[in-house]
This record gives structure tokens, sequence and C-alpha cells, in this order.
């Protein structure tokens, strides 16, 4: 505040940066070149030792609006926290530092937050494969959601259409975030859905973009399934028992929301099987047998396939095969989705999203 003028930006900008030399100049440059003004872009250096820090410097120096934070390597969830805590905008987004956005993006977002005041923006995005394989795009149709129980009648659509796991296309009232301490758990899979699934009971409105405002890039062939996450199944359990509880502090409890989501966690249990067959995976082949049977036998997960109803081909024969609780059937199954979603990526990522649409490069 200075003589009665609130000079506080409208939006802060929060990028976890680490070891990203020769893409981040894309997408600090993306964000500097807006239309619209009013921002401060907050970089977090996560103890990069590639050259990153002195790009950083460069483009803090040219720049007002741009405040670095350097601090020891810690990973991106803790690095997004201090990025939360230096903030100084009614407003807060994530961007990953190998990412960009559309360049009018921040001036649409700007105008709707003014119109509509809501707590949370949720918007679509493209993903964009460098490796030439087929781009999609992922949007829901243009909504304002004035109470809390307006998101209930929408929750099981967008949960499927994509647009609940992540935490770069959406925009949170900062006082929201500060109010209710709401900050990333440190995992290395999953922290995004977790954050988002901690704000959106406390989002009194919402507003949904149709518009596809990020740019989410594919930088290698195998780069969304060739990582091995020890911690997976952990997560998706959590995961699951944190939508059930919003489920039943919201009063959720139509058929149709409660399969939607009944049916991603399943989705999510086959994920987790077919993780353990990555080649980057260092289990034993014993290590991971054993990994099978405790899916398998998880009570959570025998009551989700309990109570799944048949939905298309792949998933039915999916639950049909787990539901065996055969560990070599599953195997079986698990080796051959982790070969199909490493060559045939563009058909993985269409059966895995039935929702996306195909776009041309």
């Amino acid at each position: 505040m200075y003589g009665g003028i609130d000079l506080s930006p409208e939006i802060s900008i929060i990028i976890p940066i680490y070891n990203v030399v020769d893409v981040i100049s894309d997408t600090l440059s993306c964000v500097l070149a807006q239309s619209y003004a009013n921002f401060e872009l907050i970089l977090v250096d996560d103890g990069s030792t590639d050259g990153t820090i002195d790009l950083l410097r460069d483009f803090q120096r040219r720049d007002e609006r741009v405040r670095l934070i350097s601090q020891e390597n810690a990973g991106p969830a803790v690095a997004r926290n201090t990025g939360i805590d230096a903030a100084a905008g009614r407003y807060i987004m994530f961007l990953d530092s190998d990412d960009t956005i559309q360049p009018d993006a921040l001036s649409l977002i700007a105008d709707k937050l003014a119109a509509y005041r809501c707590d949370l923006m949720i918007f679509g995005f493209r993903t964009k494969n460098v490796a030439g394989a087929t781009d999609f795009v992922y949007s829901y149709p243009e909504t304002f959601l004035p109470d809390r129980n307006a998101l209930d009648r929408h929750f099981g659509a967008l949960y499927q259409n994509n647009l609940l796991n992540q935490v770069w296309n959406k925009v949170y009232r900062a006082s929201v975030l500060r109010d209710h301490h709401c900050r990333f758990l440190d995992y290395r899979y999953g922290e995004d859905r977790l954050f988002v699934f901690d704000v959106l009971p406390l989002c009194e409105t919402i507003y949904i973009s149709d518009q596809c405002l990020y740019n989410y890039f594919i930088r290698s062939k195998e780069s969304l399934v060739s990582k091995f996450y020890d911690k997976k199944f952990e997560v998706c359990n959590r995961f699951d028992k944190t939508i059930q509880e919003f489920q039943r502090v919201r009063g959720i409890g139509d058929d149709q929301s409660m399969q939607e989501i009944n049916y991603m966690y399943l989705k999510s249990i086959l994920s987790c099987e077919t993780n353990l067959f990555l080649p980057s995976c260092p289990y034993p082949l014993a290590e991971k047998k054993a990994k099978i049977r405790e899916i398998l036998t998880n009570e959570q997960v025998r009551a989700a396939i309990r109570r799944y109803r048949p939905r298309g081909f792949v998933m039915n024969t999916a639950v049909r095969v787990m539901k065996t609780e055969s560990c070599f059937l599953n195997i079986m199954m698990a080796f051959s989705i982790s070969f199909v979603s490493r060559h045939f990526s563009t058909a993985f990522i269409k059966a895995k999203h039935p929702e996306a649409q195909k776009v041309k490069s």
C-alpha cells in the first residue's frame, strides 16, 4: 500500500526450477511477453547445477517483475511451498519450468477473475508432443459454479475429463491457500492431485473456462510412461481416501458420480500394476510379484472391484483379470500394457483419456 493505493500484483506466478537450462528461456519469455502486466514471476531455483541460475539472474536483471529465490535441492513440492510463502499477489498460479502459456492467457485470466471474483479458476490445456506424436486437448464447457453445491453436480465429469489432477491449469485465491495453510506434500508422484483436493472443498465459487491456456510439453516419446514411482500405490490409495472424504463431507452420493470416481480409481490401480513393469523399475521379479499380490489383496482395491460396473471392453477385461487375484495373469497384463504405452503412445493416451481430443501439431 502506497499513498492509499494498493501496489500488490494481481497474480503471482510460481515456477519451481531445477536444471532446465535448455528450455527455461522459452518458459520465462512466454510469461514476460504477455499483454497483461500486473503480475510477479517468482522463480524458485531448487539448487540447479547446470547453469540455469545464470539465466535466471539475467531475466531478473532485465525485468523488475521477476523475483528469484535460491534454495538447496529439496524437490518441486518444497519449491512450490517456498513460492507460496513469498507470493504477494491476490491470486496464485503455477507453471512448470518446461511448459508455456498462451500469448494472451493472463489477460483472459485477469478479465475472468475480475468478472467472477472466484476462489478458483480452472482452464483447459494442450499436450504438445515434441517427439512428434499426436497432441491432445483437455477442456470443459464454460461454467460458473456459484456455490459449493454446484461443484457437486460437475465433479465427476471434471474429474474424468482430466481437469482436476493438475496444479498448473488453475488459479487460486491466495487468501484461501494462506488461511487454510494449503501446502504441497513431498511426494515424487501425485502431490499435484493431493494439493488440488485439499483446496477444492475450501472454494466457495469456481469459474471454469473452456479455453486451453496452458501448453504441457512432452519432450520424449516415453516421458509420460517410462518413469517408475516407488510409492505410487500408496499415493493412489491416499488420493482415493481423500476423494471419498470429499464426497462424504459434500454429500456427493449420486450413482453416476460414484461410478465415475470408482472407475478412475481402478484406472489408477491398473497404472500401479503397470508401473512395476516399466524398464526403470529396479525391483527383481520376486519383489514385483509381492507388490502385485499386495495390490490385489488390498481391501480398498477389492471393494472398488466389487462396485465396478461394466464400461468398455478394455477396462472390463482389466477388472476381470484383477478380480481373479492371479499374480501370473496380472503380471502378463501389466507387462503388455507397459509395452503398448511405450511403443504406441498415441493409442495408449486415447484409451486412457477417451475424452481428450486429438489436434494437429
